[in-house]
């Protein structure tokens, strides 16, 4: 596991930093203003552990979460810090204006699957969940809650916001996120969220069915 840091002078704009995962620090597509904290954690581990490396390093008192193939729009910190709670924050993932025609008939798709709000904007609200390629989180409650504090390859902000009580969705607060072309890497891609949302589902019926057995047993 490799680490880049950029510490701004001075005190960071809004006290926020940036972590990035990535598995090669050539993988990032966008070069971020300065004045933000920006930490590029390098590594072959599921992106939640390099997220939460990350954040252990953070100086700022917001962690801001992006993917490595995605930017921001150029109001996102302003936006962030402008609507910040206790709740985590997030807002939708859309497609970039150069996407090829693949990626525009793969957004089609997630435009109608279930939580589509990740990837068109809609109006303000609060959700159960919304995925680390644009969710904003104050280090401090963060911390509080343990982090991700999984080692999953998707889901772990689905668990994150789940400790955080929900999420806030801000219409406006963008980043721009390239799409799996359609087919194969499209579908291999929400086979895998598919698989995870299943594994969290089996685990919460065995937690439940425990406390049932528990229940007649005593």
């Amino acid at each position: 596991m490799e680490t880049y840091i950029k510490n701004p002078n001075g005190n960071l704009k809004n006290s926020v930093s940036i972590i990035i995962p990535c598995r090669r620090k050539e993988d990032i597509i966008y070069e971020y203003p300065k004045g933000c904290e920006l930490i590029v954690v390098v590594g072959n581990e599921n992106p939640s552990r390099l997220r939460d490396y990350g954040a252990g390093l953070a100086k700022g008192e917001i962690l801001a979460f992006i993917d490595s193939d995605a930017y921001p729009h150029k109001d996102w910190i302003e936006v962030a810090t402008r609507y910040m709670t206790d709740f985590a924050l997030g807002g939708p993932s859309v497609l970039p204006p150069d996407s090829t025609l693949k990626e525009r008939i793969a957004d089609e798709v997630y435009r109608h699957l279930p939580f589509s709000y990740r990837v068109k904007p809609t109006k303000p609200m609060i959700v159960k969940e919304m995925p680390t390629s644009n969710l904003f989180v104050r280090k401090d409650r963060f911390m509080e809650v343990g982090g991700f504090g999984c080692d999953c390859l998707t889901g772990e902000d689905t668990l994150l916001c789940e400790k955080l009580g929900g999420c806030l969705y801000i219409p406006e607060l963008i980043v721009y996120h390239r799409r799996r072309p359609i087919y194969h890497p499209l579908f291999k891609q929400v086979a895998n969220y598919g698989r995870q949302r299943g594994m969290f589902f089996k685990a919460y019926l065995g937690t439940v069915w425990s406390y049932a057995k528990n229940f007649i047993i005593r």
